[in-house]
């Protein structure tokens, strides 16, 4: 199918959201957000590939065409882990071999890019496939409220941020913290981000957000998105 169907057919996304979750759960691989970035990064020649036991989708892939007889998963760098989705119980590598032996034809290499261990535990290398590690994925556990991660940081932290806000009192400066969850304050509020990328070096590599590029126009649509789910 064309990855576009991703975008557009209500059942695919649905089917889609069911594996992430049984899986991982990651909301920058929600068909939503995946969809957002095809729109945005993608080049038209995306297709969606879909595992079938049976009657049941058993695992999803955006995969692109890397040339003569190679393909790999669907990897704008806005996108942490490569575009795929299947059932916790299914190894990658069998999922890989079954791609190589089906729908993509004739195909030499395969590559699914960026795969966390957390949640495709790693596999040993075999005559035809091998895995290529290139750094340490961090993962921090969100628990309980913010007022007992704070007292759980070290005293030196809390001490110098106290002191800070102090000076910044003593010389009128006022500080607070604004939350926006509405659709409408999202593109405001990820320009006022851009213009702190902008003053760094991000400016210089021509990789900060500005409301008119390509990264700006996927993380505005991105946010909206998830504010209107109420999840802003």
């Amino acid at each position: 199918l064309h990855a576009s169907d991703l975008q557009h057919n209500d059942a695919m996304r649905l089917e889609w959201d069911r594996l992430n979750a049984d899986r991982a759960d990651l909301p920058f691989l929600s068909a939503h957000a995946i969809g957002i970035a095809l729109d945005v990064f993608g080049e038209g020649r995306e297709r969606l590939v879909i595992a079938r036991n049976s009657d049941s989708v058993v695992a999803m892939f955006v995969l692109v065409p890397k040339g003569k007889l190679r393909w790999q998963t669907f990897q704008p760098s806005q996108v942490p882990l490569g575009a795929w989705v299947a059932q916790a119980n299914m190894t990658l590598t069998a999922l890989a071999a079954s791609l190589i032996e089906g729908p993509l034809g004739p195909c030499l290499v395969l590559s699914i890019t960026q795969v966390d261990p957390r949640f495709a535990p790693p596999e040993a290398d075999s005559p035809d496939s091998v895995r290529s590690d290139y750094i340490d994925t961090g993962w921090i556990d969100v628990e309980g409220s913010f007022e007992q991660y704070w007292n759980g940081r070290g005293k030196n932290l809390r001490q110098n941020m106290r002191k800070q806000r102090s000076k910044l009192a003593g010389e009128g400066t006022r500080t607070c913290i604004k939350v926006w969850v509405e659709p409408d304050q999202m593109a405001p509020a990820l320009a006022r981000y851009g213009v702190l990328e902008g003053a760094g070096w991000k400016a210089a590599r021509g990789t900060a957000i500005r409301p008119d590029n390509e990264q700006g126009r996927f993380y505005t649509r991105l946010f909206e998105d998830a504010a209107r789910r109420g999840e802003g």
